[in-house]
């Protein structure tokens, strides 16, 4: 199976600068933050995997049996605050 791309939105906090919060551009819902980047996509990961398998349960997407954190592959939007 191919892997699962995704696009991570990460934006720092306007109320918090030392918090950056993550969205999930393709997974509407999809959210998690961090104090760093490295931090931010690694909860991103974990955050993509529980979205799908939530979304698997209630019949809305199929996901093969063997569903790993090996197939989600993610990208970054850095998003400049005004």
């Amino acid at each position: 199976m191919k892997p699962m791309r995704y696009t991570l939105v990460i934006v720092r906090d306007e109320e918090d600068p030392t918090e950056y919060n993550v969205s999930v551009k393709e997974l509407a819902g999809c959210y998690t933050h961090g104090t760093t980047i490295e931090e931010c996509v690694s909860r991103a990961i974990e955050a993509i995997q529980g979205f799908l398998e939530s979304q698997a349960r209630d019949g809305e997407v199929d996901l093969p049996a063997k569903f790993s954190l090996d197939q989600i592959e993610v990208g970054l939007t850095l998003a400049e605050t005004t």
